[in-house]
């Protein structure tokens, strides 16, 4: 019973990540300034640059 909400919790926790990334990715393609987005999100400049390389190479890893 644990380990089946154990695994709830990891799945959401994905899904929320996931989310995440879109919805940045897509401030940054509005053209968003990483000053709005630390604003509005409440990330630090490194947690966005860290969605902003996994985004990047998320993309290159779709291109191959």
């Amino acid at each position: 019973m644990i380990e089946q909400k154990d695994t709830v919790i990891k799945q959401i926790s994905i899904e929320n990540k996931e989310r995440l990334y879109h919805i940045i990715q897509r401030m940054l393609k509005k053209g968003m300034s990483w000053k709005t987005i630390r604003e509005i999100t409440g990330f630090s400049n490194e947690e966005i640059e860290q969605i902003i390389d996994n985004i990047k190479r998320d993309n290159n890893n779709k291109e191959v």
